[in-house]
């Protein structure tokens, strides 16, 4: 496989992982598409399918970028919402001591 090919098929898995919420398969993915993306920037061999296939890449990053953002907030929420939960229930039980 040749490395557009190979980051192709690494950013098919990432969007995939991204939709199935597997952020840990999602994080290393990401880590293995910067590693390889740091090997070709290097090589400096920026062929015509290379060009097309960043272009279909980075035409889906929004979409990505998006997913991340509305997991990340909903993560948020639920953390908040534990906190506030573990501070209602401290608060009734030191109430609940007296």
């Amino acid at each position: 496989m040749s490395d557009v090919q190979h980051l192709f098929h690494l950013s098919k898995l990432l969007e995939s992982a991204i939709k199935s919420q597997d952020l840990q398969l999602a994080h290393e993915l990401a880590d293995q598409r910067l590693v390889l993306l740091d090997g070709i920037y290097h090589s400096k061999k920026y062929s015509q399918e290379l060009i097309n296939t960043v272009s279909v890449i980075l035409n889906n990053e929004p979409l990505l970028t998006k997913m991340i953002l509305d997991e990340k907030n909903e993560i948020k929420k639920k953390l908040l919402s534990v906190i506030a939960s573990d501070k209602a229930s401290q608060l009734y039980k030191s109430h609940y001591n007296k």
